[in-house]
């Protein structure tokens, strides 16, 4: 899958745009402020239905307007262009958003996550190891969202059982007394059965996860030995590699502990008190760790930059896996962050034949002309 044409208006600091793309490789090229990252943002948009860089829709209208739209072209092998489709994503100020593919609108959003695979790696993605737990929680909940429609139902529900109990704490005003137990017994059915799936879901994703993502991890570490084609088919394989740092992930939740529900139910007081529901896998936690320790705290910066680079890695392949077909790449201005060594991995990554489409951006285009020199790849350059 690909996408040949994208039309913005009124998105950012594009008043009217369009511009159609390459199926391999595109480089994108301009000044600082030029609106290279808003392409790759109009881009998750269409794919993912909201901005990669904030939640509130209304910061990606342009200043001074009512509303923005989007149309993305999108064909589903660069051998046949006869299989395409449109997605169109429109927002007004004071209006519910629009989603339309082939111009047939969705009556619940969501249903559009999956069909567009897309991956992201920016420099934002720093707050994987730096952030709150939220955006760790952020990163697995969207891989799984792309990848089981159900598992993003559980999500959804559970956000909304955890909003509407969390108003009602907060209508109690501290006072047990305000309790309205009928209620909170509804809301607390719905929430322990949804955290249990979820919980499930994450621990079983995590463990086919972890595993792949070591393997790219040391690939990015290694200075000789095992080419990314080589890596890639002893995975396939399920062969074993030779590991010489030990990166991992480890899993924090509630629901890890012996009877999750009576603690859940007994720590009513807390809640009251607090106006809010303090327990539940809305709290859950990822961890990076290096040798058995937290790579945010002792790993170097060459050694985070690889932990993070070969987290995004191994999200492409798993959703590869799953899909059947590549996802749509996204790269903001990620030359600026790497040393030589670890560009040159990249690049070894971005010629192997199961990366697809790719997008690129850059404020030196004499560096990515360097780098691109003797690509194995099509490519292109555009100006903005």
């Amino acid at each position: 899958m690909y996408l040949k044409n994208l039309r913005l208006y009124q998105f950012k600091n594009y008043e009217s745009f369009e511009v159609d793309f390459s199926p391999n490789v595109n480089i994108i090229v301009g000044q600082n402020g030029a609106g290279k990252t808003n392409i790759l943002d109009a881009i998750y948009y269409l794919a993912l239905t909201k901005s990669y860089f904030h939640n509130v829709d209304l910061l990606s209208v342009q200043h001074e307007k009512n509303l923005f739209t989007l149309k993305g072209t999108f064909f589903q092998t660069e051998e046949s262009t006869e299989n395409s489709f449109e997605v169109f994503l429109g927002l007004e100020k004071n209006q519910k958003k629009i989603l339309r593919f082939d111009a047939v609108p969705y009556t619940k959003i969501n249903a559009h996550i999956g069909k567009i695979p897309l991956v992201m790696i920016a420099p934002a993605d720093d707050e994987w190891l730096y952030g709150g737990s939220e955006a760790r929680r952020k990163f697995f909940d969207g891989i799984l969202a792309q990848i089981d429609n159900l598992y993003l139902e559980d999500l959804l529900h559970y956000n909304h059982f955890l909003a509407q109990r969390n108003s009602h704490l907060k209508q109690c005003e501290g006072r047990i007394s305000r309790l309205d137990n009928t209620l909170l017994l509804q809301y607390d059915h719905e929430i322990l059965g949804l955290c249990e799936k979820i919980y499930q879901k994450r621990k079983g994703f995590l463990a086919v996860f972890t595993p792949i993502f070591l393997q790219y991890y040391q690939f990015m570490v290694s200075e000789k030995g095992t080419t990314f084609e080589e890596l890639s088919q002893s995975i396939s394989d399920n062969l074993p590699q030779n590991i010489t740092e030990t990166p991992s992930l480890s899993y924090i939740s509630h629901l890890a502990q012996d009877d999750f529900a009576t603690q859940f139910q007994h720590n009513i007081s807390q809640d009251i008190f607090k106006q809010r529901t303090s327990l539940g896998i809305h709290k859950d936690d990822f961890e990076g760790l290096l040798n058995g320790y937290a790579i945010r705290k002792f790993g170097s910066q060459g050694q985070q930059k690889s932990f993070l680079l070969a987290l995004k890695i191994a999200q492409f392949f798993v959703i590869y896996q799953h899909k059947g077909f590549a996802p749509i790449l996204l790269l903001d201005d990620i030359f600026d962050k790497l040393d030589d060594f670890r560009m040159q991995k990249l690049l070894e990554i971005l010629q192997h034949k199961d990366i697809g489409q790719t997008f690129i951006t850059d404020a030196r285009p004499e560096r990515s002309q360097t780098l691109f020199q003797n690509f194995a790849k099509p490519y292109q350059f555009l100006n903005i």
